[in-house]
């Protein structure tokens, strides 16, 4: 299990080197938003832009511009579930092996 939990670890090392490396992003901020059912743009201060289109909800703005920050800090939606995937496995474990006070179960 610690082998486990270290490669975990590591992963999330690696991803965070990887942001610190692309730092400019964390300093972006949007400078237009433009929405156009069922798509959201935003265009952020450093260029660059995101788009993002709802292909089976219901078009919502906000939701639409919240991936548009995942897909500028993960570089895609993939890469985001990937992450909670992996961290959620971790998070998932230490919940089943335990009742509330703490106790093996």
């Amino acid at each position: 299990m610690f082998k486990e939990f270290n490669k975990i670890i590591e992963e999330d090392l690696k991803h965070w080197a990887d942001v610190i490396n692309n730092f400019p992003f964390m300093v972006s901020k949007p400078e237009k938003i433009i929405f156009n059912n069922p798509t959201t743009i935003i265009k952020w201060n450093d260029g660059s832009k995101t788009i993002v289109k709802c292909e089976n909800d219901e078009f919502s703005k906000e939701f639409g511009v919240a991936m548009a920050f995942i897909r500028k800090i993960y570089g895609s939606r993939g890469e985001f579930k990937r992450m909670i995937k992996r961290l959620g496995k971790s998070q998932d474990k230490k919940v089943q092996g335990n009742n509330k006070k703490g106790e093996k179960i």
